[in-house]
Order: structure tokens, then sequence, then C-alpha cells
């Protein structure tokens, strides 16, 4: 969308174009300040038409970072992304936000997160709640102002509540990594006992702490899976001729050519895909590398797309790109053309 002297101020997307631009000219009444700003500023419009839902996606998150829209809330400088370091020795054990990870501190890090506030919210909701937000961590024999208040189980005072304390930060650790959800799920239920005693605040305010820590761990998944720089081939059909090939590594597409779905030339349709990805993935580096911060978007992007039910994908392991790991790239590409046609 475009205001009168052809500034670009939104960027959006939408499956049904007409319908997505007419639902911002309707209701009138009930639209917020921000929304009744961005009509009475556009007076153009561009479009452009991608095959799929999966390239609208990236291009919209692409546009949103190059062209800085005015009205795009989903615009993130990669210098507010954020991490978690949590450290479960001996030596100063806590968990905190960190602008930058630092080499061999001793720290866990997760991230990076691109809503600080939303990593912010999580940490002080998991320290309300497991009962570790100690005032005076590194201290030991007298008790802190949140000790009194019930904040703090007793860190301040050492001995068996420190060890305590390194293990409850270790099970956050293992929380974030999505290898133990215990926390959440104990989150979870005494959100609900408290909706059963109609305390719909204390209800309300481990809600909003839940949500916030699923979300970090949703996103670190993303970035653990786009780290691990798989080779993935994703076929989408287009309409009943036609299927489109995406090679992905990581967070890029190096890959994305129409192919006819004919069931004629089926053998012809597995030899063109065969040969993409053998020269492709073939040429491709292969090493896993560190997420970077102007990177989350899209590695979250296409992890959550992977994820979506009946989108058949491929992982492709490197040795059945020698000699075609003795036939099991063709049973992979079998099944991947199985789901597409079922």
């Amino acid at each position: 969308m475009k205001d009168a002297i052809g500034h670009i101020i939104y960027v959006g997307k939408s499956k049904n174009l007409k319908n997505r631009v007419r639902s911002y000219f309707q209701n009138g009444k009930t639209r917020s300040r921000k929304l009744e700003n961005l009509v009475k500023n556009v007076k153009d419009l561009d479009y452009i038409q991608t095959d799929t839902e999966f390239e609208a996606l990236l291009l919209e998150n692409q546009l949103i970072k190059k062209l800085d829209p005015r009205y795009n809330k989903k615009l993130k400088n990669p210098r507010s992304y954020t991490y978690i370091a949590i450290r479960t020795g001996a030596d100063r054990p806590g968990i905190r936000t960190a602008a930058a990870k630092k080499e061999n501190d001793g720290s866990l890090y997760f991230g990076p997160f691109p809503n600080r506030t939303t990593v912010e919210k999580a940490i002080r909701g998991l320290k309300e709640f497991l009962r570790i937000d100690c005032t005076n961590p590194s201290s030991s024999g007298h008790p802190c102002l949140n000790y009194s208040l019930g904040l703090c189980f007793g860190i301040c005072l050492g001995g068996e509540a420190a060890i305590r304390y390194r293990q409850i930060l270790s099970q956050i650790a293992l929380l974030l990594s999505a290898k133990d959800a215990a926390i959440l799920k104990e989150m979870r239920e005494k959100m609900k006992e408290a909706a059963a005693r109609y305390d719909f605040e204390t209800a309300a305010r481990y809600r909003d702490y839940w949500i916030s820590v699923r979300s970090l761990i949703q996103k670190e998944q993303a970035i653990r899976f786009s780290e691990k720089r798989r080779n993935i081939a994703l076929l989408e059909r287009l309409n009943e001729e036609t299927c489109k090939l995406f090679l992905i590594k990581g967070n890029q597409i190096l890959s994305a050519e129409r192919l006819r779905l004919d069931n004629r030339g089926r053998d012809g349709l597995k030899q063109r895909i065969k040969s993409r990805i053998v020269s492709v993935f073939g040429q491709a580096d292969a090493s896993p590398q560190e997420m970077h911060k102007e990177n989350v978007d899209e590695a979250e992007i296409i992890y959550q797309y992977l994820r979506k039910s009946g989108r058949p994908f491929l992982v492709v392991p490197k040795n059945w790109l020698q000699d075609h790991g003795g036939g099991k790239l063709d049973e992979g590409i079998d099944r991947l053309l199985a789901t597409l046609r079922a």
C-alpha cells in the first residue's frame, strides 16, 4: 500500500486479495486508530502474485525488512534481538537476557529472539512461578526481600536451596531446548486451578507467562532446526497439472522450480527431481552454521510451514547424494510423489 507521494507504507499477504483489501475499508467503527490512519493515507496499491503461500510468507518478510513500511508491526530491528543466558554452575548461577553471546563464559545461550518484551515476560513468569526471583542469589545466610514476599524459596540462604536453584536452572534449560516440558505443563495446570477457584487474575497472569514461554520454545526449535542445515526437498501442488519443487537448506531456498504432473511421464518427473536434488545439494555447504539475528524470521517461517500437515517434504541425508544412497534417494522421491498425488 502506498501514500499520495508513492511511499510504501504497508506490506501484507493474502490468499484472497480482494477480501483482504476490502476488510481494511469496512467496519470503520471497530478499526484501531493505527488502522484508521493507514486507511486515510492509502492512495494506491501494487501486488505481486506468487505460486504458493510459502513464497508469499518469505517475500512478505523480505519486503518488510527491505522497505521499512511505516505501518508494519512485524518489522524487527536486528539490534533489538536478545538471547537468554543460563548459568547452572556453582559460580554465579542464574538466568538473564543478553544482547550477544559470549564465548566460554560458562553460560548456555538460547536465541536470538526477536521480541525482547516477550523474553523478559517469559523470564519473569518462570522466576515467579518457580519462586526463584531472588534479589541476592550470590550471598548466603541472610534472606532477601523477595523471600519474605514468597517470590524466593530461600536461594539467598545457601545450602540445599542453592543446590536446588541450580537444578531448576538446568530444568529451564531443558525446557527451552524442548527436551522437558514439565514446567510448562505444571504452569498450565496451575492456571486451570486458579480459574477453578475463580482467581481469574492469577489465572490470566499464568496464561500470559505460559504463552510467552511456549513462544520462545517454538522459536528456539526453529533456530535449532535451521542451524542443522538439513537438505530438504518440498513439493507443492499448484494445480492438477503442475507442482513446484523447493530445495531448502537452513533458512535459504536454494532452488524453486515448476514441474509438470503428467502420469505418462512419472519416470521423467522422478529423474528431474533426483537430478536437481543431487546437483543443488551436492554443491551446497553442508556444515552447520550458527543462526544470525537477521535470519531468524526466515528460519521460523520455513520451520512452521514444514510442520503443517499435508506438506510433502523429504529430508535428504548427505550419503544419499553419493551413488544415490543405494536406492534410498529413489525410494524417498517415490514417497514424496505418492504423498503429493494422494
